[in-house]
């Protein structure tokens, strides 16, 4: 889904949409309704994968050779992120409970939000200059 999304949208607008998405399930968990953590649980799966399929999608359209070591780094940036993140969110749980959880999540959605922003500007003067 996420493939064809991007295919459609580019991969910079795939991962804005999947940031925002994210964000809108980080947000929902906040509510104390089973539907609304239900909902947050399924969205929280479509922006990471969205975010997730066109990070990887990018960088191989953007690779001419070396895509093995390429995607390599990107796994290992990912799992040192993963490593990262649970351990700030361990501290962010203590001082603030789920609500600073919940805003680390959000304030952490800035960099694929602002890495769509900036693919999707690329994107677009790519095609201004094929044109």
């Amino acid at each position: 889904m996420a493939g064809n999304l991007s295919n459609r949208i580019g991969n910079g607008g795939t991962m804005v949409l999947g940031s925002l998405v994210f964000a809108l399930a980080l947000a929902l968990t906040l509510i104390k309704s089973l539907v609304a953590i239900l909902a947050a649980l399924a969205l929280v799966c479509a922006g990471f994968f969205a975010i997730h399929a066109a990070a990887a999608g990018s960088l191989n359209r953007k690779l001419t050779s070396s895509r093995g070591r390429a995607n390599s780094l990107y796994v290992l940036a990912y799992y040192l992120g993963g490593a990262a993140g649970i351990t700030l969110s361990g501290y962010a749980y203590g001082l603030a409970g789920w609500p600073g959880v919940a805003a680390l999540g959000t304030a952490v959605l800035a960099l694929p939000f602002a890495t769509g922003l900036s693919e999707r500007r690329q994107e677009k003067a790519r095609r201004q200059g094929a044109a």
